[in-house]
């Protein structure tokens, strides 16, 4: 055989063996859907906790800030957010106990308790005019 030809058969070969090792390194792979948050090594698992603000009347309410601390008092993230006009607003935490703080100059102050235990967690929180 020829030099020519056996770089041919060599480049045949190389390829056929790449595309093997695709096929071995993804195969069973389609269609993994995992339903925990990603995360890197050594890191918790966060969960969403979504916060649903309302009036008595089940309207939204969005003049507030929400912040939430751990069972120490300590405000998770360092921030306070503000809902967005349909009165949600979501942070991502670890399995925990919390509270969720409502401030706003229209309404009643609020605390909360809740607790992220391996899931998502929808919190509504209703609101009366006033001041705490």
């Amino acid at each position: 055989m020829s030099e020519h030809g056996t770089r041919r058969s060599s480049r045949r070969r190389l390829l056929c063996a790449a595309g093997t090792l695709a096929a071995v390194a993804t195969a069973g792979c389609s269609g993994l859907v995992s339903d925990s948050p990603a995360r890197t090594a050594g890191e918790e698992p966060q969960y969403l906790l979504t916060v649903r603000l309302e009036d008595p009347n089940g309207d939204p309410v969005s003049e507030a800030s929400v912040s939430v601390a751990d069972a120490e008092g300590v405000i998770q993230r360092a921030e306070a957010k503000v809902p967005s006009r349909d009165g949600v607003v979501s942070f991502d935490l670890e399995n925990g106990d919390y509270i969720i703080r409502t401030e706003s100059q229209e309404y009643s102050n609020v605390e909360e308790p809740v607790s992220i235990d391996g899931e998502d967690v929808e919190v509504t929180i209703t609101l009366e005019r006033g001041f705490a």
